[in-house]
């Protein structure tokens, strides 16, 4: 029979490496979340298992409302633009220069962020 051993990392995946060289050439593992099947070679078959839980459909609800939001606001300016300017009773171009502000700090705090999470990572 094969032994496993299992093991928590980091990140909250589940490890399970499990030792086939007492097995024929064919090995059918299955977990709750993974399914290997036909492992031809011998020796150690590592399997991640993913966490169980919704952590990333929040991040992916979250991520779409902030983009929705912002992709709003940004590219509907020009419908609200005559109704802004006769309220704050300022030329269309000094209204327009506050969206274009908007768009330009939008697009170019990617890189900025990305130089920021490529430093600390991802995860902390």
């Amino acid at each position: 029979m094969a032994s496993s051993k299992s093991s928590k990392s980091q990140c909250g995946l589940t490890t399970i490496v499990v030792n086939t060289s007492q097995l024929a050439k064919k090995v059918q593992l299955i977990t709750d979340n993974t399914e290997i099947q036909n492992l031809d070679r011998q020796g150690e078959a590592i399997i991640v298992i993913p966490p169980d839980g919704m952590w990333g459909w929040v991040i992916v609800a979250a991520s779409f409302i902030i983009n929705f939001v912002n992709d709003g606001m940004v590219y509907t300016f020009a419908l609200f633009l005559s109704d802004v300017s006769l309220s704050l009773r300022c030329s269309t171009t000094k209204v327009a220069l506050a969206n274009s502000i908007l768009t330009g700090t939008y697009f170019l705090s990617g890189p900025l962020v990305g130089v920021f999470i490529n430093t600390i990572g991802y995860r902390k």
